[in-house]
């Protein structure tokens, strides 16, 4: 059994939790793998605190998905709100750690992030440019950064917490990346200096920003033509940072197509029941000749 995957799989304390994340009978067993490794060196050496936060975290899902369910509407309505609350340095960093944890431990986070790595990237231009809007705890940023033995890797956060994680992710498992960071709001206007990349990552990013058109803007002049764009977002999933709702991936489809971005390929992966809630992934590419 890999190494890193059986240290995860031995934490989970009941047969229960074992099925549910279903660690035993992968696929994809090798592309996992690297994302186990990947975690525990994040995690580095505090595998226990870490699963504590996974824990505390999961808890808070719970209860924002309870709420959701009573009143069919988000308990946040306005970014800025999140500050305060679950964006706050302390609560951040065990949300952003206990969200590190669920790229292996959640069937459907595992399965994003392996189709990311193995659909995605193999086609992206390492020399080309390469920026993550919200890199969070850092894993993607430094898979990318290490597969593709990226120069400078951009990551632009709207929180210092998330800015610090992912440069300790660099730091851990690309070394050679130059990190550039910036405190920013991608649904801000852009600057002359602003990097133009022919990578863009935007990993569920689109229900937390005041405005998803205005993301969609700012990314159409920052990844340059024929440029390759990754992005997924929840469909009626709740989470205590989500602010807006979105109940199809047409929605997120035609957001796309009207920011000047042809869908490529896509992935939607449930959550819990056939009819419930999902996570929706688009590869999408920079048309020539729009603004």
């Amino acid at each position: 059994h890999p190494c890193a995957l059986a240290r995860l799989d031995r934490l989970l304390p009941t047969t229960e939790d074992k099925a549910r994340a279903g660690l035993s009978s992968l696929d994809n067993a090798d592309t996992i793998e690297t994302i186990a490794a990947g975690v525990l060196a994040l995690i580095d050496g505090h595998l226990e605190e870490a699963m504590a936060d996974f824990r505390w975290m999961q808890t808070r899902f719970l209860a924002a998905e309870m709420q959701y369910r009573r009143s069919g509407a988000y308990k946040q309505t306005d970014p800025g709100e999140l500050h305060s609350g679950i964006y706050a340095p302390d609560e951040m960093r065990r949300y952003m750690t206990g969200l590190l944890m669920s790229q292996v431990l959640w069937p459907q986070h595992r399965r994003l992030l392996a189709w990311y790595l193995e659909r995605f990237l193999p086609d992206c231009d390492p020399e080309g440019g390469y920026l993550e809007i919200g890199p969070g705890h850092g894993l993607t940023l430094a898979l990318s950064a290490k597969r593709l033995s990226l120069a400078s890797a951009h990551g632009w956060d709207v929180s210092e917490t998330s800015l610090a994680m992912s440069r300790h992710a660099l730091e851990a498992l690309s070394p050679d990346t130059r990190f550039c960071p910036a405190l920013r709001d991608v649904c801000g206007p852009l600057r002359e200096d602003d990097p133009r990349v022919a990578t863009a990552v935007l990993g569920q990013v689109l229900e937390v920003v005041p405005s998803p058109e205005a993301a969609m803007r700012s990314l159409a002049q920052i990844v340059l033509p024929g440029g390759r764009l990754f992005l997924n977002c929840p469909i009626e999933a709740a989470a205590p940072d989500h602010v807006r709702r979105w109940t199809h991936s047409d929605q997120i489809d035609d957001l796309l197509k009207e920011g000047g971005f042809r869908i490529v390929q896509t992935e939607s992966v449930g959550v819990g029941r056939s009819d419930g809630p999902s996570l929706y992934a688009v590869i999408a590419e920079r048309s020539a000749g729009t603004a």
